[in-house]
């Protein structure tokens, strides 16, 4: 997954509305961050799970 268009994008749009821009980045981050989080865990249960069978 590239990084690139997201970090081009919010350049380009942070000469226009920082602060909203500054608000999606932080949000997107916590998303991601989230996200990765759900997956290491649900794999852990996974696993958990198919270990106790």
């Amino acid at each position: 997954m590239s990084m690139l268009p997201i970090t081009v994008l919010a350049t380009a749009t942070k000469t226009i509305t920082p602060p909203i821009v500054q608000t999606i980045e932080t949000f997107t981050y916590i998303s991601i961050g989230f996200g990765a989080l759900g997956v290491g865990i649900g794999f852990l249960v996974w696993l958990t799970i198919r270990r106790a069978k």
